[in-house]
């Protein structure tokens, strides 16, 4: 989101029409005003009725340095006590 704010704002800068981004002025507004605060995922996970849930093959792939690996393993584990079945795929 910080990411996105800086490009907004750097379109906004020029002779761009921002709102050909996709986001309407009120979502830009939003963006540029707002704090960034990222999402809890435990708290999201908690929110997930996972009888409602259809069973299909979601993929995902992140790629993060090798430092951040053990950090990443933590994170699919909580993903998997929600019943989410995650695949891992480590470079050696």
């Amino acid at each position: 989101m910080p990411m996105l704010k800086d490009l907004i704002e750097e379109l906004d800068a020029g002779d761009f029409d921002v709102e050909l981004t996709g986001f309407d002025i009120n979502e830009i507004e939003d963006l540029m005003t707002k704090p960034y605060e990222p999402a809890d995922i435990d708290s999201l996970l908690q929110e997930l009725n996972m009888e409602q849930a259809v069973d299909k093959p979601i993929w995902a792939t992140i790629r993060t340095a090798a430092g951040n690996q053990e950090v990443l393993e933590q994170v699919l584990v909580a993903l998997e006590v929600y019943g989410i079945r995650v695949e891992r795929s480590y470079e050696t």
